[in-house]
């Protein structure tokens, strides 16, 4: 599975080039936690983005691109 965050939103494709887009607009919470980040949906549903798929560097500029996007708090739980 590559992953792919930016200002627009997360971008998800599996080894048989299948493609998910998940614009900022569709999610409404973005909660970090030890092993990765949960991603609320609109209207409902929950995705799961693990923190092994980045670098430390990525996962510092994930989190600023979704405060940025609305979605996160300046702090994060790591629960």
């Amino acid at each position: 599975m590559m992953w792919e965050v930016n200002e627009v939103g997360i971008h998800l494709e599996d080894a048989a080039g299948n493609r998910v887009e998940l614009p900022w607009s569709q999610i409404k919470a973005f909660r970090e936690r030890r092993p990765g980040y949960l991603l609320e949906q609109r209207p409902y549903g929950s995705r799961w983005l693990p923190k092994r798929a980045f670098g430390a560097e990525d996962q510092e500029e994930i989190i600023s691109i979704a405060i940025n996007a609305g979605v996160a708090k300046a702090y994060t739980s790591l629960h």
